[in-house]
Order: structure tokens, then C-alpha cells, then sequence
């Protein structure tokens, strides 16, 4: 999958439960602007923010896609 594509995916599952990567950053403890830069910035998605995002919403429709690119990247 295309990184901008995997991004935008990330953006727009965020965007449809009502919040953004600093949210997410604080409700799980993670590094806020590594996760920032990863889903917003010019750093790579990893496979742990993609399983974060997977985790965080579970009954997301982010697509076999997504998960697929998840396996690729572990």
C-alpha cells in the first residue's frame, strides 16, 4: 500500500471517532510526536502504530488492506 494512502486511512479513522494522533498519544502513552510524525509528518508509519490504531478501534473499517501493510512491516 502507498504510505500517503496508508496515511490517509489512519487521518480519516481517527477523524471518524473524534480524535487525532495527540489523543491518541495520551490515552495509550505513547510518544506523541513520534506518532504525530508518523501519521501527519514525513516519518514512516511502523507496524506498532498501525496495530495502535488497529487496537484503538477494533470495529474500524480500516480495510485488508491496512492490515495486510501491518503484516508487511513486522
Amino acid at each position: 500500500m502507498d504510505e500517503a494512502k496508508l496515511k490517509e486511512r489512519l487521518r480519516q479513522t481517527l477523524s471518524d471517532y473524534g480524535t487525532n494522533p495527540t489523543q491518541l498519544a495520551r490515552r495509550f502513552g505513547v510518544n506523541q510526536k513520534t506518532l504525530n510524525s508518523q501519521i501527519n509528518g514525513d516519518t514512516a508509519v511502523s507496524a506498532s502504530t498501525i496495530l495502535l490504531v488497529l487496537s484503538a478501534f477494533p470495529e474500524a473499517k480500516i480495510g485488508r488492506a491496512v492490515q495486510q501493510e501491518c503484516r508487511d512491516r513486522s
